[in-house]
């Protein structure tokens, strides 16, 4: 069974996969997998080509340089999801094969048209305030935080196209509990999922 969690910047969707992490679930993160792509040499040289040359340092990609320029231009972002989202996707779906229960954390989940790869999408939610708290802690600029949230969709839209939602805004324990409970639930359907 392959779970979807997803959620707005700031969220703690990282954080909440590592929770299902320790409670025993597959876990797997489509940020890692980019991260992983990008070390390519095919896949440099396509994002050298889209980008040109200011993207790369010392034969790397130059991720904050990339992403400053896909945050700020439609065109060029989506030349790199056309090129990436098709892998990452792959992986994904690789990565599931051989697991019961999968849990993927893609944070442009629903915007990039994935909800038909998954069994059951889960939202990880929390309130801006708690986010903007959160988010100088880590000391990430507001204008950062803006910029990544205005791609996303709302969290409003998110969590009405979702089959579970993790409030996020409390303690770390209260968290664990809500992925606790939802683990037992997911196991359940997927053993009725097996059975049919």
């Amino acid at each position: 069974m392959l779970i979807g969690l997803t959620g707005t910047f700031g969220s703690g969707k990282s954080s909440v996969l590592r929770l299902f992490q320790k409670e025993g679930a597959v876990t797997i993160s489509a940020d890692q997998i980019v991260h992983s792509l990008l070390r390519q040499k095919t896949v440099k040289e396509a994002v050298e080509n889209i980008f040109g040359p200011a993207v790369l340092r010392k034969g790397r990609v130059n991720r904050p340089a990339l992403a400053k320029i896909v945050f700020t231009n439609k065109e060029k972002r989506r030349k790199l999801e056309k090129l990436l989202h098709p892998m990452v996707r792959e992986k994904i779906r690789e990565f599931s094969r051989t697991k019961n229960l999968v849990v993927a954390e893609v944070p442009l989940l629903f915007e990039s048209g994935f909800r038909k790869d998954f069994d059951y999408i889960v939202c990880v939610c929390a309130n801006p305030e708690v986010i903007r708290f959160r988010m100088q802690k880590k000391k990430v600029a507001a204008g950062e935080v803006k910029r990544r949230s205005s791609i996303q969709w709302t969290i409003a839209e998110k969590e009405k196209q979702s089959d579970a939602i993790i409030d996020n805004n409390e303690s770390r324990e209260k968290t664990k509990q809500q992925v606790r409970a939802l683990i037992r639930r997911l196991e359940i359907i997927s053993k009725r999922v097996v059975k049919h």
